[in-house]
């Protein structure tokens, strides 16, 4: 196969689709270069099932993504199994244990901003801490 022919089939095949004319030209050229036209069948046919899989697979990888996206805008997923897991939780049912990222800087949030409120003058300070404790809960950019 020559490269002309080669470069023919890449461009009548950007689509993902061979048009009854561009088969036509195909044939045409191949018959032209000497080629067997089952030969040229096959490769085409290679060439559409190759593209095929990698746009399925670019597909599941989106899709994959958008559903880890979703996950983590509801709250934080284990890496290990993927379930959701309460704010503020340092291991999951599953038995991993978060000690770095998003959840253990959590709990060092939490334990800074109790430690303020403890050496601040405020009357109410269990008040203050539960509420504190509960705006951190609600607040995914915390956890």
């Amino acid at each position: 196969m020559t490269k002309e022919l080669e470069n023919l089939i890449q461009a009548t095949l950007i689509d993902g689709k061979l048009e009854d004319y561009e088969k036509e030209a195909l044939v045409k050229r191949a018959q032209k270069e000497g080629m067997d036209l089952v030969e040229l069948e096959i490769y085409i046919n290679a060439e559409l099932q190759k593209r095929q899989m990698e746009l399925r697979e670019k597909n599941e990888a989106l899709d994959a993504q958008y559903e880890k996206e979703k996950k983590e805008a509801i709250g934080p997923v284990c890496p290990r199994c993927g379930k959701q897991v309460p704010p503020l939780t340092l291991k999951c049912e599953c038995g991993y244990e978060f000690t770095k990222g998003k959840v253990a800087s959590s709990v060092k949030i939490l334990t800074e901003k109790m430690e303020k409120i403890k050496a601040s003058n405020v009357k109410d300070k269990n008040k203050k801490i539960k509420g504190t404790i509960y705006l951190l809960t609600l607040n995914s950019s915390f956890v």
